[in-house]
């Protein structure tokens, strides 16, 4: 995939926002990129901090290593997100 295709944002989670900092994080990203949520996904291996926080801003989630059926993509290894993107 080309690196041209991603923006690169850097984000550092602070545990004192609201007691969630990785949804608040998932919000600020999305929010600056202008584009909606629905057209972002996010990729994890945890239910509770990665694919719930995802599902709830209308993310597509992606679990990563594991299966898990919350998630809308189940994938056993990372190399087949690309075939995910293109």
């Amino acid at each position: 995939i080309e690196e041209s295709v991603f923006q690169r944002i850097v984000y550092g989670d602070d545990p004192l926002i609201n007691g969630n900092p990785k949804i608040n994080a998932l919000r600020d990203v999305v929010e600056k990129s202008g584009i909606e949520a629905k057209d972002h996904a996010y990729v994890g291996d945890r239910l509770e901090a990665d694919i719930l926080g995802a599902k709830e801003l209308g993310m597509v989630a992606i679990a990563a290593w594991s299966n898990i059926k919350e998630a809308d993509i189940s994938i056993e290894n990372i190399y087949e997100i690309e075939k995910l993107l293109v």
